[in-house]
């Protein structure tokens, strides 16, 4: 199991979004988060797609997610994460 931290820019711009989101997209953010937080916790290095080296890349709708991995400390870095909204 891997232990799940959000670079604090991340944390705050999630927190800034939700606030102005509608209650639909703020729903849809915060079942996304927790999803991540699932995938992530078990296999981080079987999600998404490798992108620079060491990075991954995750889709959960709304969110694209970019996060490091860690094998040693067995942690995984979220450091960078953009909101899809439906036009």
């Amino acid at each position: 199991m891997y232990k799940l931290h959000w670079r604090k820019s991340v944390s705050r711009s999630l927190l800034d979004e939700c606030a102005r989101a509608d209650k639909l997209l703020r729903d849809a953010i915060l079942e996304a988060m927790a999803e991540v937080e699932e995938i992530l916790h078990d296999e981080p290095e079987f999600a998404g797609e490798s992108r620079d080296p060491g990075k991954r890349f995750l889709i959960v709708k709304p969110l694209s997610i970019t996060y490091k991995i860690d094998h040693r400390s067995r942690t995984v870095l979220v450091v960078d994460v953009r909101i899809h909204r439906k036009r």
